[in-house]
């Protein structure tokens, strides 16, 4: 596969920069064990040991690439988990779901190709144990503030089940995003307002569904 059918990013000014463009994209087509070193570096258009000196191991480099969007998307959910509390309306699971999980499409959607390779790469590596560590640091930064606003929508449910049904739902919203013909329908259409709803509210409905029929086990 040549280098021009990666989705890179355009070419940043830095060094560190383009290696993570690079080590983002080969991630997301090739999943982290199909990549090497050399590989990342021949995209990247940089000296094979510069990668090891801005970050150390390949597995450094992948922890690297996870963060740099991480707080975005927090930054982003947390805003919409605040404008939800500061309606009037009454919050329901189906509300804390769709905080949730717009963001991520929308990033997606509409923020370039770097946000088409990072959900793809999450999405390999929700599939996958063999990272399952740095997933579950992933996991923890954004998820907590969210079983939380569950739990006060749910007073009467265990904490366990909602746990459970929540990290089900998020297991479904990076599954979603495993095949390319999906992501290439999502960021070369450039959806709608209207149009990326429709696409994500399947998964909300159904996330919605299972985290109350769990609940109603308790």
């Amino acid at each position: 596969m040549s280098e021009s059918s990666f989705s890179a990013a355009p070419l940043a000014s830095s060094t560190p920069e383009r290696i993570l463009d690079a080590a983002e994209a080969l991630f997301a087509e090739r999943d982290y064990d199909g990549v090497s070193t050399r590989a990342i570096t021949e995209l990247a258009g940089v000296r094979l040991n510069l990668l090891s000196y801005h970050f150390g191991t390949k597995e450094k480099l992948l922890q690297a690439v996870i963060d740099r969007r991480l707080d975005v998307i927090i930054d982003r959910r947390n805003e919409a988990l605040a404008n939800l509390r500061q309606s009037e309306n009454p919050i329901t699971v189906g509300l804390i779901l769709k905080a949730f999980i717009h963001p991520y499409y929308d990033l997606a959607s509409h923020g370039g190709p770097g946000w088409w390779n990072y959900a793809r790469l999450i999405a390999f590596m929700s599939q996958s144990e063999r990272n399952s560590h740095i997933l579950d640091k992933y996991m923890q930064r954004t998820v907590r503030i969210y079983l939380l606003a569950l739990q006060e929508a749910l007073p009467h449910a265990s904490h366990q089940s909602i746990k459970s049904g929540f990290y089900y739902a998020i297991t479904l919203m990076m599954a979603s995003f495993s095949g390319i013909h999906r992501i290439k329908g999502l960021v070369e259409g450039k959806l709608s307002g209207n149009e990326l709803e429709h696409a994500y509210k399947p998964l909300i409905v159904y996330a919605e569904a299972g985290i109350l029929a769990l609940v109603a086990m308790d």
